[in-house]
Order: C-alpha cells, then sequence, then structure tokens
C-alpha cells in the first residue's frame, strides 16, 4: 500500500502533494502505535486481575452476588485448587475477633463441601438373589422381614428427607436477609466484612444441606429398588413353594401341643381375671395389686392370642399340602373355612394390638407421673412391679405381631393356592370370594386414608361418613318429632294454631339439628369445646340484650304446654280489653275483637297478669239480664212472659234444669222492682256477649209492653219558688 506513494524506481519524489500524504500517513501511523503501545500493559494488567479474580475468590468486601457459581460449577479437579486460594486470602483477616471466628467456621465448611463433592453418591442397582427352583416356608419369611425392613428405611429416610427440606427452606431464607443486608450497605467497613463472611457461611451451610438431601435422595432411589426387587422375588417364590415332609410331621405335633398350651392358658387367664375382680380397691396397696393383676391379664391375653395364631398357622400349613394331592370341593370347603378362620383372627388380633399399644402408652405415661412422686420402697415396688409387666407385655406384643405377619403369609399363600387348585364352577366360587375380600379390604383402606386435616386433625373418608350419619339421624328424629307435634294437636280438641305448632316444631328441629352437628364434629375428632364457649358466651351477652324477647319467648312455650289458654276461648284482660284467640305464638298472641280488630299482645302479659277466660273449660256462658217494672206489677206474669221471650231467642241453652232461664227478683228500687234474667248461651254465641245482651234487652222491653207491664222511670217532684214566696216562707 505504502508504495502505491513512493517508490525508489518512480520520478515523483519531488511531488509536493505525494510528500504530504505521505507524511500525514506515517504520522496517523505512529500515532496508534504510541496509543497501542501504552494502553497494551494496561490491557494486560487488566486481563490478568480478573483471571485472578476469576481463579481467586473475592474478599468478603468484594463479593459479587453471582461469586459461589465459581465453585458450584467447577469440576472436581479444579475445585481444591479454587479452595486453597479462597482460603489464603481469608487467613489473611485476623481482626476483629467476630471475623476470625467466622474465617474458620467458613474454612471448616469448605473443606466439609470439597469432601461430600468428591465423595461418589451410593447409587447402584438392587442387587437380586439369584434365581432359584425352589422356595420354602423360612426362605419367604426371610423375604418379608426383608421387605419390612426395606419399608421401615424408607420411612425413615422420608421423614428425614422432609425435616431437610424445612431446613434447606430456613437456610435459604436467612441466605436472602444476609445477601439483601449486604447489598444494601455501600460502606467498605467491619460491618459490611461481617456481612460478607455471614453471607459466605451461610451459602456454604446452604450447599451443604443440599448435598445431603441429593445423598437422602439416592438412598431413597436405591431403597425403592431394593423394595420392588424383594416383593418381586416374593411373588415368584409362592408359586415355587415347597413344603416339606418334614415340616409337615412338625406341624402336626405342635398342633397338638398347642391344642393343650390353649387350654391351660385359658384357664390361666380366668384364674386372673377372677382375682382382679376379687379385689376391691380401698387403699394403696390393693389398688396397686388390681393394677398389676391388670396387666397380668393382658400379658397372658398376649400368650392365648399367639397360641390360637400358632395352632391356626401349622393347620394351614397342612392345608397347603393337603390341597397340593386332594383338590376336591369337600377339602376345598374346609379349607376355606380355616381360611376365614385366619383372616378373622388377623383382624383381630391387629385390633387388639392397636388398643394394648394405646394401654402400654397410657401406663407409661402414668408410671412416670408417679416416679415422680414416691415416698415409701412400697410405692417403688409396685412401680418396678409395673414396669416390668410392662416389659413382659411389650416383648409379647412383638412377638405376636411377627406370628402374625406369619399367618397372613399362610392365608396369602393358601388363598393363592385355592384359586390355583380350582376346577369348573370352583374357579367362579374362589374369584368371587377373592374379589369380595380383596374388594372389602380395599375399601376399608380406602375409608381409613386421611383426606385433609383439620387443626392437625386428619379427616378420614369414614369420618366423613359417620359425620353425615350423625346429622342424617339428627334430621329424622327432628323430622318424627314434628310429625309426633303435629300429630298430636291435630288429635287434640282445640288444640294450638298451626303456625305456632309450626313454630314449636321448628325450634325442636333446630335444637336437635345443633345436639347432632356437635356430636357429628366430635366424631371428626374435633373439639368443640371452644365453640361450646363462644355459644355460652353469646347466650349471656343475647340472654342481657334482649331480655323482653326471651321473657315473651319462654311465655310463649309455658302458654302452649300449659294449655290455660288456646286458640278459639273468649278471653278478657286486665285492661278490660275482650277478644277471641286467634293465634298463639312463640313470642306474642293474636286476639280479635268483637269489632273485628286484632290485637297483638306479647305473651309475658297473660304470663304475669291476671287473663279471664271465659271459655276455658266449656264454652256454654251464662249471662245476666237486669230489668225493672212498676210496684203493684204481676211478679209471677213477669217471670213467665219472661221465661218466654228468653226461650223464644235463638241464643238460650236449654238442655238441662241446670241450664232453664230464671227471673229472680234482686232489689226493691226507688221507683221499680229489680228483676234479673239468668240464662245460658249456646257456645257459638259464647263470644257475642254484647249482641246477646242486646237482643234479651229488646225481646223483655217488647214482652212487657205486650202485656201493658209498665216499666217506670225516676219521677222527681220540681217546685219552682218566686221571691215573694220565699219572703213567706222565712217569715213562717
Amino acid at each position: 500500500m505504502l508504495s502505491s506513494y513512493y517508490h525508489p524506481n518512480k520520478n515523483n519524489i519531488t511531488n509536493p502533494a505525494m510528500i504530504y500524504s505521505f507524511s500525514r500517513y506515517l504520522f496517523v501511523s505512529l500515532s496508534l502505535f504510541i496509543m497501542l503501545s501504552l494502553t497494551m500493559p494496561v490491557m494486560v494488567y487488566a486481563e490478568e486481575d480478573n483471571q485472578s479474580d476469576a481463579i481467586i475468590q473475592p474478599l468478603p468486601l468484594r463479593l459479587d452476588p453471582q461469586w459461589w457459581d465459581q465453585f458450584s460449577n467447577t469440576k472436581p479437579s479444579d475445585l481444591k485448587a479454587r479452595i486453597e486460594k479462597i482460603k489464603l486470602a481469608l487467613n489473611l483477616i485476623n481482626n476483629p475477633e467476630e471475623a476470625t471466628r467466622l474465617v474458620s467456621q467458613i474454612i471448616d465448611l469448605f473443606e466439609q463441601y470439597a469432601t461430600k463433592r468428591n465423595t461418589p453418591l451410593s447409587i447402584k442397582d438392587s442387587v437380586k438373589n439369584e434365581e432359584r427352583r425352589v422356595y420354602y416356608l423360612d426362605d419367604i419369611f426371610s423375604l418379608i422381614q426383608q421387605q419390612k425392613s426395606t419399608r421401615s428405611d424408607l420411612q425413615l429416610l422420608k421423614a428425614n428427607l422432609e425435616t431437610l427440606s424445612n431446613e434447606i427452606k430456613t437456610a435459604s431464607d436467612e441466605l436472602n436477609k444476609i445477601k439483601l443486608s449486604y447489598i444494601k450497605r455501600k460502606e467498605l467497613d467491619t460491618d459490611k466484612l461481617i456481612l460478607g463472611l455471614k453471607w459466605m457461611k451461610a451459602r456454604l451451610n446452604l450447599a451443604l444441606l443440599g448435598l445431603s438431601k441429593k445423598t437422602l435422595l439416592s438412598q431413597e432411589t436405591l431403597l425403592k429398588k431394593t423394595n420392588e426387587a424383594l416383593h418381586e422375588e416374593k411373588i415368584a417364590a409362592l408359586d415355587l413353594l415347597q413344603i416339606t415332609q418334614k415340616q409337615i410331621k412338625d406341624a402336626k405335633l405342635r398342633e397338638n401341643l398347642l391344642d393343650s398350651k390353649i387350654k391351660k392358658i385359658t384357664k390361666d387367664l380366668q384364674r386372673i381375671k377372677s382375682e382382679e375382680r376379687a379385689i376391691t380397691p380401698i387403699n394403696n396397696e390393693s389398688t396397686a395389686k388390681k393394677r398389676i393383676l391388670s396387666l397380668n391379664v393382658l400379658e397372658t391375653t398376649a400368650q392365648l392370642k399367639q397360641a390360637k395364631i400358632e395352632h391356626l398357622s401349622y393347620r394351614l400349613i397342612k392345608n397347603i399340602n393337603l390341597l397340593q394331592f386332594d383338590p376336591s370341593e369337600a377339602i376345598r370347603k374346609i379349607i376355606r373355612e380355616h381360611l376365614h378362620q385366619g383372616l378373622s383372627l388377623i383382624k383381630e388380633t391387629k385390633k387388639w394390638l392397636k388398643k394394648t399399644g394405646n394401654r402400654i402408652e397410657k401406663e407409661e405415661n402414668a408410671i412416670r407421673s408417679l416416679q415422680a412422686l414416691e415416698n415409701n420402697s412400697a410405692e417403688k415396688k409396685h412401680t418396678q412391679q409395673r414396669l416390668t409387666a410392662l416389659k413382659k407385655i411389650y416383648k409379647q406384643a412383638i412377638e405376636l405381631e411377627s406370628k402374625q405377619e406369619k399367618l397372613t403369609l399362610l392365608t396369602t399363600i393358601l388363598d393363592d393356592q385355592l384359586g390355583k387348585t380350582a376346577q369348573g364352577a370352583a374357579i367362579l366360587v374362589e374369584k368371587a370370594d377373592k374379589t369380595l375380600r380383596t374388594s372389602w379390604e380395599n375399601i376399608k383402606k380406602w375409608m381409613d386414608s386421611s383426606l385433609f386435616t383439620i387443626n392437625g386433625t386428619p379427616v378420614t373418608p369414614l369420618g366423613i361418613l359417620h359425620f353425615l350419619a350423625i346429622v342424617f339421624i339428627g334430621w329424622l328424629v327432628s323430622r318424627l318429632i314434628s310429625h309426633t307435634i303435629h300429630k298430636v294437636n291435630s288429635r287434640t280438641h282445640g288444640g294450638m294454631q298451626e303456625s305456632s305448632v309450626k313454630t314449636l316444631s321448628n325450634i325442636t328441629g333446630f335444637i336437635l339439628m345443633g345436639i347432632a352437628l356437635l356430636i357429628a364434629f366430635s366424631s371428626l375428632g374435633i373439639d368443640v369445646t371452644k365453640l361450646a364457649l363462644v355459644a355460652s358466651a353469646l347466650s349471656i351477652g343475647i340472654g342481657f340484650g334482649l331480655q323482653n324477647i326471651i321473657n315473651n319467648f319462654v311465655s310463649g312455650i309455658i302458654l302452649i304446654f300449659e294449655r290455660s289458654m288456646k286458640v278459639g276461648d273468649y278471653i278478657m284482660l286486665a285492661d278490660g280489653t275482650r277478644g277471641e284467640v286467634r293465634e298463639i305464638n312463640i313470642r306474642s298472641t293474636v286476639i280479635n275483637t268483637n269489632d273485628n280488630i286484632d290485637i297483638i299482645v306479647p305473651n309475658s302479659e297473660f304470663v304475669n297478669n291476671s287473663v279471664t277466660n271465659w271459655t276455658m273449660n266449656e264454652r256454654f256462658l251464662r249471662i245476666k239480664i237486669p230489668f225493672g217494672v212498676a210496684y203493684g206489677s204481676d211478679k209471677d206474669l213477669v217471670r213467665r212472659i219472661v221465661i218466654e221471650a228468653a226461650l223464644s231467642l235463638p241464643y238460650t241453652l236449654n238442655l238441662t234444669e241446670k241450664q232453664y232461664p230464671q227471673v229472680r227478683l234482686e232489689n226493691f228500687g226507688e221507683s221499680s222492682l229489680d228483676f234479673k234474667l239468668v240464662v245460658w248461651i249456646k257456645a257459638e254465641w259464647a263470644n257475642r256477649p254484647g249482641r246477646v245482651k242486646a237482643a234479651y234487652n229488646w225481646e223483655i222491653e217488647t214482652t212487657l209492653a205486650n202485656h201493658n207491664i209498665e216499666i217506670p222511670f225516676p219521677q222527681r217532684e220540681v217546685r219552682i219558688l218566686s221571691p215573694q214566696t220565699e219572703d213567706l216562707e222565712e217569715n213562717l
């Protein structure tokens, strides 16, 4: 390129324009060269510094948010070198004392991290046993024990994983808090140095927890594979099972021996129970002895159950061998009965073990409480005896559980053999029997599984069914009671109003449903005592705030049950209000007056004040109609015509002699003879006394007028005096 401007063989060197261009090009080139020469060392130094930062962990004062990536993403072969460099940088920090202590902890954590990172995970395929052509009962029992141990380890591992996950979450939250505080702090001081060291420590702790979780997950995978392999081997072993003649002979011999053993243990158990019942706890000595005998009952019961399980187990072993040689229907029927006996005994044993486990736990808690209060040697001796008895029971329970597992295995084998040896119609019978039992077991397992929890209490489908059943029973009882109330009211003369009956039945239903709900929630295991306390507090507040309403409510219930006043009665209140009772409600009563006005009266008025009930027992009402005639009138005539007039009216009741109308001479008035007509009126007119009285008065006046009998009126003599008359009277 330069040759285009200058070449020695060309005659252009003296050209000024070419000389100027060449000079300018040379100046620019020299300037670029000088600049590159000056900046190259700086760039190389920066590159070396970045490389140094990438290899050596920055000091706590210059931590980058991604500083941990150079450790987590580093190959195991390079990890040790990086850790050594960061250790050298950290060892330079020797002040303050807290920082020195944190540095020492961080270095230890780095070493632990490197060790765990370089330790290979224990992940390998589960080793299967060599294929075998024959399995014996002991081999299958051994497989079951191995599988049980594996499952136990797996459950423990899952619990540890759950705990570790919670620790990781807590450590992560703590790390985020420290990181945020570090980033917010701008001053490069001791506090930031401490925060940086805490950040490094928290990050290392989180990393170690993560490695531990990874190790546990690998162990979990290995245990699951082992459990699956053992399960597959157990299934294969059931098909290859053989029972030796020695086992058959041993089973026959032991079965006979166990018969006598069961009888002996049964007698011992009855004797111990009799001794326990004979003791009446009247002092500490008798109480302690009764408790020890009670524990002896548990121990002997466990021995009896063990003997029964062993006896049935040996019988099932013989049945398995017998089924291989004689699969006839008669033999199958007997074997099926033994199978169902075994299943029932297994179920009973599981329940007993669960109940006994709870009993042992309660006894241990009680003994711990007593040990803190022991005052003398006798009490210590009794406590020690109880502890010894508990240990024996616990040992017997473990042995019983082991024997129960063997019996479970034998029932499984026998059930499988019954299915394989079935022929013709027996195949359908065996499949149906097995399907029903399997389905029932699956249903029970599902019913006992937890769906969700309420305040730590697991709620199962069975618990929900109990809840719904209790609520349904409460609803059904409330409906029956409501129906009974309506039926009794319809058969009772002058019963309550329909609205009152409905209100009473609703209140009864609410109360019963409330009780049913409380019982239902208790069946789920939910504590309802707090709800009861809240309800009590609310009831007190309601009692004070709604005192009048509660008073009328209770008064209404009293009126309904006391029946001193019922619908249709004609009553008169203390203030003179009269009318027919139309409705008796829970809070108030409706009275319809003769003016067809409905008056709503609070029920407390009928309980606290006097009430005149004109038709409480009988609706026949007697009224009295006063009238007067002039002196000199024929009294007999007056009585006869007035009685005839009364009998002519449709209101008059004349069924008995007692109810016959009467005319009585009551008084000698100033200007008349005062009589009174006493007459009974019919029931349908009892609530219209004003109308009836007016009708009788009308008829009496008409009758007296027709017979020319005078109805007198008061006569007064009025004298008008003039002034002269007054003076004359004064002179006289």
